[in-house]
C-alpha cells in the first residue's frame, strides 16, 4: 500500500531474524507494512517520518529456556520447592488481581 508523500507518518520498527519489519501509519489511520533486509532500508523507508519507534531485543540469548527452564532453575536451587511454591502463589495472586 503506497502512502501519500505529503502525509505525516509514524513508523514502528521491529527486528526479526535476518531482517526488519516497518509499520508505517498515516494520520488517516492507514497502515502499510514494509520488510527491509538492512538498517539502510529501514532508514530509507522511515526517513521522512515525524516519529520512529524501534523495538529490538539487545543481548538476549539465542538459546532461551523459556518459562519451563526458569522454573527448573528455581527448583534446582536450595529450598527450590519452597521458592517455586512462592512463585506459583505469586502467579495465582496476579491472576486474581487481573480478574478482579
Amino acid at each position: 500500500m503506497a502512502l501519500p508523500s505529503h502525509t505525516v507518518l509514524v513508523a514502528g520498527v521491529d527486528g526479526v531474524k535476518n531482517s526488519w519489519i516497518v509499520a508505517l501509519v498515516s494520520t488517516e489511520g492507514r497502515v502499510a507494512w514494509v520488510c527491509c533486509a538492512s538498517a539502510r532500508g529501514v532508514l530509507a523507508t522511515a526517513g521522512g517520518c515525524a516519529s520512529v519507534a524501534v523495538d529490538i531485543p539487545i543481548g538476549l540469548p539465542t538459546n532461551g529456556y523459556g518459562l519451563d527452564g526458569a522454573m527448573q532453575t528455581i527448583l534446582a536451587q536450595p529450598f527450590g520447592k519452597f521458592l517455586l511454591t512462592a512463585v506459583a502463589v505469586g502467579f495465582m495472586a496476579f491472576g486474581v488481581f487481573v480478574i478482579l
